[in-house]
């Protein structure tokens, strides 16, 4: 498949031969495998999850977005991303952000964090039980 993800301003990433790519909707996460039938979906804030032979697991943050796939084609439209490597990499990108912010923070940069916090939980127990 061919992964790309867009922000309003740019192509934030464009990725060949993905195997496969895991997304959090309101109702939980779900995978798209090559043979998936075409699809649209409203992503939550959360994490992105997307594989290819050469790198393997790569995660990005996600700030909302719809997902649309077509035949070997992923398209990703959302207002934010980060990341792009591995779940460390993510944590530690994500961490320094919100460190470098002011104490005054918006109960909407909380919630999100909360969010975040609550998906790298979920996910993690989910990929240890594999």
């Amino acid at each position: 498949m061919q992964l790309t993800i867009n922000s309003p301003t740019r192509i934030v990433a464009s990725v060949k031969k993905v195997l496969r790519i895991v997304a959090e909707k309101q109702d939980g996460l779900f995978g798209i495998w090559p043979q998936r039938l075409d699809c649209v979906a409203a992503l939550v804030v959360g994490v992105l999850v997307y594989e290819t032979a050469e790198l393997g697991e790569r995660f990005w943050a996600l700030n909302g977005g719809v997902l649309v796939k077509t035949g070997a084609h992923v398209r990703i439209s959302v207002r934010g991303a980060r990341g792009g490597g591995t779940l460390e990499e993510l944590r530690t990108i994500l961490s320094t952000e919100t460190s470098a912010r002011p104490n005054g923070e918006t109960s909407a940069e909380i919630s999100m964090r909360m969010m975040e916090a609550n998906f790298f939980k979920r996910f993690w127990e989910l990929h240890r039980e594999k």
